[in-house]
């Protein structure tokens, strides 16, 4: 598997992985995400920006994450552990349904670290849905800190209230 910046030629294959992901999440009443985001205007947005990397295996997207500086307005009554105001937000980390399980969710989290470090950020930050359990122990099992939690009103109802989590880099 290698991880790698997506190229508009990853476009359409990228975004046919969100909406995979999108089904998946729903079959376990899990909604995170919907029609609106993400989609294939955010994919093309992210790739132009050069802001979503891919993990690739045999030639098929099998992983995505985008890596960027964008905070959430909710996120402003957070206490996070680094104020410096250096810090890589990752969003969007998605693995196909039929890999998941197999440790990719963990090397792209592993490869947004260490992207992280190589662009001299300081701590990385990222909010994850409440009712994931996968997503939230994938997080914390690789040191990352709950910092508190900040709710989306254009969520469905009960389904608005996200995690806020960050780690220092060393």
């Amino acid at each position: 598997m290698k991880m790698m910046l997506a190229t508009e030629n990853e476009s359409k294959e990228a975004a046919e992985l969100y909406s995979l992901c999108k089904k998946e999440l729903l079959k376990k009443d899990i909604y995170q995400w919907d029609d609106n985001y993400p989609n294939e205007e955010f994919v093309k947005d992210w790739i132009e920006d050069k802001e979503l990397y891919v993990a690739v295996e045999e030639e098929e997207i099998i992983g995505a994450v985008v890596l960027n500086e964008y905070e959430s307005d909710e996120w402003g009554s957070v206490h996070w552990g680094n104020e410096d105001g250096n810090d890589l937000i990752i969003h969007a980390l998605c693995v196909h349904p039929y890999r998941q399980g197999k440790g990719i969710g963990k090397e792209l989290v592993q490869h947004s670290e260490n992207i992280a470090t190589e662009k001299g950020y300081s701590s990385i930050r990222l909010d994850a849905f409440s009712g994931n359990e996968h997503a939230l122990k994938l997080y914390e099992s690789m040191g990352y800190i709950k910092r508190g939690e900040v709710h989306f009103q254009s969520k469905p109802e009960g389904h608005q209230c996200y995690y806020c989590f960050d780690k220092i880099l060393e």
